[in-house]
């Protein structure tokens, strides 16, 4: 889904999320695809997407799974 905003293949999950070169709205895009996808909403005054920028593409990804299922955020 990262590709269908950016643009291009992300290479890997291991790549920080901040350098996929997404700004502030394809990032509120791309949570919006997901929570099309996934049928969650995803309250955006829970995220720290400054915090998000640092990390991998997999840990943001079970970030969100973790706030999806009700966990509280890191």
């Amino acid at each position: 889904m990262l590709s269908e905003v950016r643009g291009f293949l992300v290479p890997s999950a291991d790549v920080e999320f901040g350098s996929v070169g997404l700004d502030s709205l394809q990032t509120i895009e791309w949570l919006s695809m997901l929570e099309d996808r996934l049928g969650f909403y995803f309250d955006l005054e829970d995220l720290d997407f400054h915090s998000l920028r640092r990390q991998s593409i997999a840990d943001v990804l079970q970030f969100l799974n973790k706030t999806a299922a009700g966990g509280s955020p890191a």
